[in-house]
């Protein structure tokens, strides 16, 4: 092959003091890469021997290659602190467990083997050299000749489960998409089936290789993929068939038995990637996609999605900058190209620091305006072990707009379909939003009971006092209300406290017997009636089939949800029932952004017109445009910190 003469040898530098391998000294040239020569070896327990050399990635050009002449190496980089040594021109140099696995898997006993491997291809240590690498990571996954991706080993010892297991799996996916029905979809052939493909699909989305930042676009660029579990392989395009037939078997038997403490977010990880691949990104919408996976280096977590997203988004990969510096980067980038507001809804460390102490302005405080995408909020995927039927999510609920929407989507438009009007500050820790002061937290209802439904008891006792009924003028809207506040909204999603799982409020029992309404006396009471979207007034068709349906056999084209939660319920001076996911106080100020898609609560910085944000909050009723309607004429500035 002719490109052959467009590598170089690159040898390696001065001997370090300890021997270890040293990268030439040379800098690498403009869309010039390293390539790992992985040299054969018949006993496959030997020590691993490469070379390095370099490359151009103008050799497609230059010589009419339809592929670069290697294949790259997508994989996770593991346990630091398990070490294992390759040897790099007879010089040693120290990679990670897993890395070596994927070596010594892939080494032929004959032929040397040509691979990009980031970790040994990029001198780390430069952080001029890891800058310009990433930043041509897209023209090298999208015209490599084959990317591998390396799940991990397949033995007992890894709690992967071991080599026949994979094979079982992947065998059976591969059997799925084999058969065919009329219409040339995958043909089930029985529960029992579908129940044992489940149980290995589990357990291949729970493999860290899925929590990886990088994976997403070394994937999504990829022309072709090849996935390795052990000894195992199975190729991108059975996955791609897995995911365009997914509703016809992913859901069913997924809950049981082996589905409790299951994650849901590793489900999403395995099917985002693939479902990426045919959709356009923007610079927010692939950050909010991959903000459950995790990076190294907390750059990464921006850096890592740049080849995903169209050019022109004025960001280059620069590694001398701080964290904090590459967000706040990041996030102008957002503002210019957006017109919501939805990365606001990723800003939990800012919500967590509001949470902590009242005083957020500081020397050194994260604006809790400025989404911190490393957080480890939003990596929590451990699971939890929570028992019943559905889907089980390792981390706490957290945003209204995000934590449910890769499993039950819904449209809000709390800010009525309204452009966003936000500008960072001078000094870029301020930040200027419009929008409306709809209303306040008013009463903050005790919900420390063991009973998880006890705030739904204290709420139907201030209806039967006569408060909240200029919102809720009828026992039904009320009921209405509180099942979808349960619920932040969604009509098949159980929301399970730290005490256990809410059930659904009736309030048809002894208990709820409509009173004579006495005179107000407090401000949430009957007035002037409030802002309402009229068609969330009462139960939709669909909402009572699901709830029907619950207390008897589940539809396994349902998927449900399961989240730990630490919400609060509150009632509005309007008259309003709220529930948050982060802790409110009396006084918090819910308003409406422009370009914001749920009402946020604001808390005022002691003797200050400033505000630190505090979290998402869910309103029945305003959910869709309605306040924003009302208000719209009355809206202003607010500076938050």
């Amino acid at each position: 092959m002719d490109s052959i003469f467009r590598i170089s040898d690159d040898s390696p530098g001065d001997e370090s003091q300890d021997g270890t391998f040293v990268y030439s000294s040379g800098q690498l040239n403009h869309n010039e890469i390293r390539l790992l020569v992985v040299l054969p070896h018949l006993d496959n327990e030997a020590e691993i021997h490469c070379r390095i050399f370099r490359y151009s990635l103008e050799s497609m050009n230059v010589y009419g290659l339809q592929a670069h002449p290697f294949m790259a190496l997508s994989y996770v980089w593991g346990d630091a602190e398990t070490k294992k040594t390759i040897f790099i021109y007879g010089r040693p140099k120290t990679i990670t467990q897993n890395l070596y696995d994927a070596l010594l898997q892939l080494r032929n006993p004959r032929l040397p083997l040509l691979l990009w491997v980031d970790s040994v291809c990029i001198n780390q240590d430069d952080l001029q050299e890891r800058s310009q690498q990433v930043s041509i990571m897209c023209d090298l996954y999208s015209k490599v000749n084959r990317v591998l991706c390396w799940l991990g080993r397949t033995d007992d010892s890894n709690g992967l489960g071991n080599t026949a297991d994979a094979a079982k799996c992947l065998d059976n996916l591969e059997t799925v998409f084999q058969s065919k029905d009329k219409d040339g979809s995958p043909l089930i052939l029985s529960p029992k089936s579908i129940g044992e493909l489940n149980h290995h699909l589990s357990v291949l989305c729970t493999l860290p290789f899925w929590h990886r930042v990088w994976i997403t676009q070394e994937i999504v660029l990829s022309r072709k993929a090849l996935f390795l579990w052990g000894s195992v392989a199975i190729e991108l395009t059975t996955l791609e068939k897995l995911l365009k037939f997914k509703d016809r078997f992913i859901p069913a038997n997924w809950y049981e038995p082996f589905a409790v403490g299951s994650s849901a977010l590793t489900y999403a990880n395995f099917t985002q990637s693939l479902e990426m691949r045919s959709s356009s990104m923007t610079l927010q919408r692939a950050l909010l996609a991959t903000r459950h996976r995790s990076a190294t280096d907390a750059r990464d977590c921006v850096y890592g999605v740049l080849a995903l997203v169209p050019p022109g988004n004025m960001i280059v990969p620069d590694y001398t900058k701080t964290v904090r510096s590459v967000y706040l980067e990041t996030f102008k980038a957002i503002l210019r190209q957006e017109s919501n507001l939805d990365a606001l809804s990723a800003c939990v460390r800012g919500w967590n620091q509001t949470c902590e102490t009242a005083e957020v302005t500081g020397q050194g405080r994260w604006p809790t305006w400025l989404p911190d995408w490393s957080h480890k909020s939003l990596k929590e995927m451990h699971s939890q072990g929570l028992s019943g039927n559905g889907f089980g999510i390792g981390s706490r609920f957290k945003s209204v707009l995000l934590d449910c929407h890769d499993y039950d989507p819904i449209d809000f438009s709390a800010c009525g379909g309204s452009e966003k009007s936000a500008h960072i500050l001078r000094g870029d820790d301020q930040l200027r939003v419009h929008g409306i002061d709809f209303d306040t937290v008013e009463i903050e209802i005790d919900n420390s009971s063991e009973n998880p439904n006890s705030w739904a008891d204290e709420v139907k006792t201030l209806w039967d006092r006569g408060y909240l009924r200029n919102v809720y003028d009828d026992l039904h809207v009320l009921r209405n209300a509180c099942r979808r506040t349960m619920r932040y909204g969604h009509c098949n999603n159980i929301i399970a406290t730290t005490k256990g799982l809410e059930t659904t409020p009736s309030f048809s029992d002894d208990r709820y017997v409509i009173q004579e309404t006495p005179s107000p006396t407090n401000t949430a009471t009957r007035r002037s009636f409030e802002p309402f979207d009229e068609e969330e007034k009462f139960e939709s068709d669909r909402d009572k089939m699901v709830r029907d349906r619950m207390g008897r056999d589940i539809n396994h084209t349902d998927r449900y949800f399961l989240a730990e939660s630490e919400s609060s319920y509150f009632i509005t001076r309007r008259g309003f029932v709220g529930k948050s996911p982060m802790p409110v106080r009396v006084g918090d100020k819910i308003c409406i952004f422009f370009g914001g898609k749920v009402p946020f609560l604001l808390r005022q910085q002691p003797s200050s017109n400033l505000f630190t944000l505090v979290g998402e909050t869910y309103i029945h009723g305003i959910m869709k445009g309605a306040a924003m309607a009302s208000m719209k004429h009355k809206s202003k500035d607010f500076i938050l910190v």
